[in-house]
């Protein structure tokens, strides 16, 4: 479609977004109300009753809205606006990690900030995404608009955890000829580093030396809270030394439990968090606190955790594209005499996931650890002058006056696992909503506290994908 044609639309798809903006927020609250987390599989709810509930909830909304819904399983589901033989599709997911402390409202509930913000669990990380998903099908069939492919909407529901719902989709559905994947930021995401997962294990402890070790809700969210219960000693000592650390100490039947706190965040962005996990076992160590068997083990576990390049294991890189590797350690635990360290690394294109086993268990022989349960997920990589990814950016800019650049980024989306993928926005910086500090209540990021997102953002991404469809939608090198 010619520009000039889709500028005419531009005004009509504005005033029909505000007019039903205050729909848009109810249902997103609707959505947001519901604690998504993955749980304990039930008889046809495979990841618990959260998500179910949830894409009951999503599958009821396009439905109400005149589209066909489809459920598989619980584990993914599907809207559809039918139309041409080719398919657009979008994906967004609807389950969400673990809330986490630290929240200044309710995180299963929709706050609107007088600010413009828009706060709770999942409003970025990925509901929001979700309902802008449908108010574009709905927008589409509503005015009319000149789009002559069907359009397909799919709600996973275990994006968090592996995204088995896509691999479930490929064997009972059929997947669309191209797919935009609101998870990420504006323009376009022309890279996704690889992601690797671990689990280090150290030799038994049975000297008593600790008798309890926990940090960390999920594998992807630098833990903000770690805490170690030790034999007694005296308390006024131990709180003496606590005294300017990011450590507290409380006295317990069987003894001394010492909680430490960090700043949480999304594995793929640790540059600014700090690792609970890392601030508990250089405190019992600096201090003596923990000796014999219990230090040589929490020694290693400081190495690994000191900063977030990988050097302590021996597996840093940088590639010119994509960046340098990150490593965090997501949860830690004291599972049968044994100190489990979980590690979550984002790979840039200069190493693979073989060699990185590799450089981990040399690591681990040297001091008393094994590696188990990897999982590997490659990276997902276009030219950045890929007719795809170069139009997307385009219009983007035209339409916001901005001079963005195709990005990489360490964060997986579901664009790794689905044919003629990208991650094509919602978030982006806009006039007068830059970010605020992330420490500042009511300003949190993906898997963190507060997690909010602007409403402009979501209403202005909206606008964006309709105009974008109107463009490519004639693109016979796209679509």
């Amino acid at each position: 479609m010619e520009k000039t044609a889709i500028a005419a639309y531009e005004e009509k798809i504005g005033q029909w977004i505000a007019e039903h903006t205050e729909e848009f927020l109810k249902d997103l609250e609707q959505l947001v109300s519901i604690n998504s987390v993955k749980g304990t599989p039930q008889e046809g709810k495979p990841f618990g009753e959260g998500p179910a509930a949830v894409l009951d909830a999503a599958l009821g909304l396009a439905e109400r809205y005149g589209l066909s819904a489809r459920n598989y399983g619980y584990r993914i589901g599907e809207a559809r606006l039918n139309r041409g033989e080719k398919t657009l599709g979008m994906i967004a997911h609807l389950d969400v990690v673990p809330e986490g402390t630290g929240w200044s409202c309710p995180p299963f509930a929709l706050t609107r900030r007088e600010d413009g913000y828009l706060v709770g669990r999942g409003v970025e990380d990925n509901k929001g995404a979700a309902i802008m998903g449908l108010y574009l099908m709905r927008c589409i069939k509503e005015l009319d608009l000149p789009f002559p492919h069907s359009v397909q909407l799919l709600f996973g529901c275990d994006e968090e955890s592996g995204m088995s719902d896509v691999a479930h989709f490929e064997k009972v559905g059929k997947f669309a000829d191209l797919y935009l994947v609101p998870d990420a930021g504006f323009p376009v995401c022309f890279a996704e580093k690889g992601i690797y997962e671990g689990n280090l294990a150290s030799q038994p402890i049975t000297d008593g030396s600790l008798l309890e070790l926990n940090g960390g809700l999920a594998s992807n969210i630098v833990p903000d809270s770690a805490n170690a219960l030790l034999p007694s000693f005296d308390l006024a000592a131990a709180q003496a030394l606590c005294q300017g650390a990011p450590v507290s100490v409380t006295q317990e039947e069987k003894g001394l439990r010492f909680t430490a706190v960090g700043v949480g965040s999304h594995a793929a962005s640790p540059e600014q968090s700090s690792n609970a996990i890392f601030h508990l076992a250089d405190f019992l160590l600096r201090h003596q606190l923990v000796k014999g068997q219990g230090a040589q083990a929490l020694a290693f576990v400081r190495r690994v955790l000191d900063g977030y390049l990988g050097q302590g294991l021996g597996i840093a890189a940088e590639h010119p594209e994509t960046g340098y590797l990150t490593c965090i350690g997501g949860m830690i635990r004291l599972l049968e005499n044994r100190i489990w360290l979980n590690l979550n690394i984002r790979y840039c294109f200069s190493t693979d996931g073989e060699t990185i086993t590799k450089q981990i268990q040399s690591a681990c022989r040297e001091n008393g650890f094994t590696l188990s349960g990897v999982h590997d997920s490659k990276g997902t990589y276009h030219p950045k002058d890929d007719p795809l990814v170069s139009s997307l950016t385009d219009i983007f800019n035209r339409l916001t006056g901005n001079q963005e650049q195709p990005y990489m980024m360490g964060g997986g989306t579901y664009a790794r696992k689905l044919p003629n993928a990208v991650a094509f926005g919602l978030g982006m910086n806009l006039p007068g909503l830059a970010p605020c500090p992330l420490t500042k209540p009511g300003r949190g990021g993906a898997h963190q506290a507060d997690e909010n997102i602007s409403l402009q953002a979501l209403l202005t991404g909206l606008k964006i994908y309709l105009l974008s469809l109107l463009e490519i939608g004639g693109r016979e090198d796209i679509l």
